[in-house]
């Protein structure tokens, strides 16, 4: 246990209670916000033009910005710049953090850390968590971050 709680999935009108009243819940099988990402992520890794069927397509430093903002300003943190963007390493190292961010809980990571090849990154580092082992007669030790074997 790491006293970490997932409360991604619950509505605040629900009660686990005997008898208690839990709200239907609907599952979502694609997020905009996922069609972003990985549009920004496809146009990242773009070295060249390419034309199929008339169809031309670049890695457009423009696009990749106002895309990528899109998420961060709904949630009112600031955006990407324009230095950011034109740097593809920099970009890599954004695009996951913020898939790492906002597709939490929904069965991404596996795979995003496959895909870029930093499963075996992620998968090695220390596993910290909260003290769950924390008597009630001192609280304040729950919030020490502790490693966990």
């Amino acid at each position: 246990m790491t006293g970490y709680l997932c409360r991604k999935f619950n509505h605040y009108e629900d009660s686990w209670l005997p008898n208690g009243k839990i709200r239907p819940k609907y599952g979502i099988a694609y997020r905009m916000a996922e069609v972003y990402l990985n549009y920004v992520e496809a146009m990242n890794e773009l070295d060249r033009s390419y034309t199929v069927n008339g169809v031309t397509v670049e890695r457009d430093a423009a696009e990749m910005k106002r895309c990528f903002n899109l998420i961060r300003h709904r949630v009112g943190l600031p955006g990407i710049t324009d230095e950011d963007v034109a740097n593809p390493a920099r970009m890599r190292e954004l695009i996951e953090r913020e898939r790492l961010l906002e597709l939490m809980w929904e069965g991404r990571r596996y795979f995003d850390t496959r895909r870029n090849k930093t499963a075996v990154i992620h998968e090695n580092e220390e596993v910290t968590g909260l003290d769950v082992s924390a008597l009630s007669s001192d609280p304040e030790q729950f919030y020490t971050v502790s490693n966990l074997h």
